[in-house]
């Protein structure tokens, strides 16, 4: 198996369960992410067969001069299918994340050197680069399983920072880098920053190792960034051109995690009934459609079915060709709706039966109709109404073809 580049001193070992503490090995050579997540990948699923506590122990029982998962024993420190031992380095370290690596400067760290976690738990690497200002800064939180895939390791990608971009949160992992929104979805999360940035754009001050970085949300992850913070005023100006389309862009409200877990569940109730009564029109809208369906087959009989006299077939070619036409003279002579569609009052029985039949079996949204507002039963009977009009035009060709049959 091919090595990446040759560069300086890498650490790698284990993450205590307090997410802070560490114990790592010294790896002298290729300690690149692109050559030790993909070997470390292999390593895991062949050699260990995916126990990540025995891959663990194992390397932090040694120092390491590579690793390589096509390792045999035939060589001299060699592990098989592990890599080859290096006795010639320092004692392994043991230490915190928030200490950073200002008490191994001058040893083997310096800037830009690597280190690579595992978390036993979670079956997890997380990789973190030596930075400015003696700091361990993070990089990304990968399982093992995702990096042990063929396609990742055919296309693994490198791991440095795009200039202000520093790194990405996937949805499962935003609760381990910002803990009090442990469950508040990634939708509930983009709500919440909408109503605390009030028109602007809002961002989570990041509670990381490295100053002046905010996550700013997207599509059902977070990203953090570097930013221009300022605490006084509660802003974050935003690197171009996630600040704006120019210069004179307001800078970004900064707000911190607590605040929108605060947002959250308060915002939380009103969500999920919005979200209810949008699943309520959407089976009310089904059922229009059915209706539409049941209309139809009750017209084709006795238009031009077994209830109907003279040419069926001839009398069905000609309102599916009015059909396909938009023929005012055909469309006008079909039944409209079975149900009033301009009251939404209890006197309107067919409408409040259908919808309180469905509550009764938990398919809309959980309320009397009687204790729905004016707004809500009028999007509900709309709903209802689309969704005959949108099926019965097609329900109606639907019986003419059947008369037809075959050309």
């Amino acid at each position: 198996m091919q090595t990446g580049p040759i560069g300086r001193l890498a650490l790698i070992g284990r993450l205590g369960s307090d997410g802070e503490a560490f114990s790592a090995s010294w790896l002298r050579h290729s300690g690149h992410p692109d050559s030790v997540l993909a070997h470390l990948a292999v390593i895991w699923e062949q050699t260990f067969a995916r126990d990540t506590e025995a891959l663990t122990a194992r390397l932090l029982a040694d120092n390491w001069n590579n690793l390589d998962p096509d390792t045999t024993t035939t060589a001299e420190h060699a592990v098989g299918g592990v890599g080859v031992t290096d006795d010639q380095l320092s004692a392994p370290v043991q230490q915190n994340l928030g200490d950073g690596w200002k008490k191994l400067a001058g040893h083997e760290v310096a800037h830009g050197t690597w280190l690579y976690l595992l978390d036993t738990r979670r079956g997890e690497v997380s990789a973190y680069e030596a930075v400015w200002h003696f700091e361990w800064q993070g990089y990304a939180c990968i399982p093992l399983a995702d990096l042990a895939t063929p396609a990742a390791q055919a296309n693994l990608p490198s791991m440095q920072t795009c200039g202000p971009l520093r790194q990405w949160a996937a949805e499962d992992q935003i609760v381990r880098h910002i803990p009090a929104l442990a469950g508040f979805p990634p939708h509930l999360l983009h709500l919440a920053l909408a109503v605390l940035g009030e028109g602007r754009t809002a961002v989570i001050h990041a509670e990381t190792r490295e100053s002046g970085t905010v996550w700013l949300p997207g599509g059902g992850h977070l990203i953090r960034v570097l930013a221009s913070v300022d605490h006084g005023s509660g802003t974050a100006i935003l690197p171009r051109p996630l600040s704006g389309p120019n210069l004179a862009a307001p800078p970004a409200v900064l707000v911190s995690a607590f605040q929108v877990a605060d947002a959250c569940q308060g915002l939380k109730e009103l969500l999920e009934d919005l979200m209810a009564f949008h699943a309520g029109l959407q089976v009310m809208a089904q059922v229009g459609h059915d209706a539409a369906d049941n209309v139809a087959e009750w017209w084709a009989q006795d238009t031009i079915g077994s209830r109907a006299s003279g040419d069926c077939v001839a009398a069905a070619r000609r309102i599916l060709t009015g059909i396909d036409d938009g023929d005012p003279a055909v469309l006008d002579a079909l039944p409209p709706i079975p149900i009033d569609t301009d009251d939404t009052t209890r006197s309107n029985g067919t409408l409040v039966e259908i919808y309180e039949e469905r509550v009764q079996f938990g398919l809309v949204y959980p309320r009397p109709w009687d204790e729905l507002s004016a707004f809500q039963r009028d999007r509900l009977l709309d709903a209802l109404v689309v969704g005959f009009e949108s099926r019965f035009h097609d329900a109606v060709a639907t019986q003419c073809r059947l008369v037809i049959g075959p050309a």
